[in-house]
């Protein structure tokens, strides 16, 4: 397993999971002979993208000052709502500028790729949470 300091190894894991999961989306899509909407879904993943980028600042800040589990717990909170305030702000954006050619599209793949991205988010909350254990004097 990676090794990263204060149990940020899920950050790693974000973007990838992001691409991988809209790729297999997409190749679902393109076998059952659906439009995939490919806007759509690239400006959905953007979103996503983005908004797990600015959520993570709060878990960098903790990691990078030392965190018991309380501050770990704090952290997480924090990103969480983050992630939810920013991908709901950057959706808005995104359908307000008009570059959607299909809403409902781009809503679902946006679910697919928020989902991924706060599953990222809350694991590694919670290895930041395990690793920033105080330790036991006995």
């Amino acid at each position: 397993m990676i090794s990263v300091r204060g149990g940020i190894t899920g950050l790693i894991l974000i973007l990838p999971s992001i691409v991988f999961g809209s790729l297999m989306g997409l190749g679902i899509c393109l076998a059952a002979g659906w439009d995939p909407h490919y806007r759509e879904l690239f400006a959905a993943a953007s979103v996503s993208i983005v908004a797990a980028a600015v959520s993570a600042v709060p878990l960098f800040l903790a990691s990078s000052f030392g965190h018991d589990e309380a501050a770990a717990a704090q952290a997480g909170l924090a990103a969480l709502v983050l992630l939810m305030l920013a991908t709901v702000a950057l959706a808005i954006l995104v359908t307000l500028a008009g570059w959607l050619g299909q809403r409902e599209s781009f809503v679902w793949w946006l679910l697919l790729n928020s989902w991924l991205s706060l599953i990222g988010i809350a694991w590694t909350a919670v290895n930041m949470m395990r690793s920033g254990r105080p330790e036991k004097n006995a």
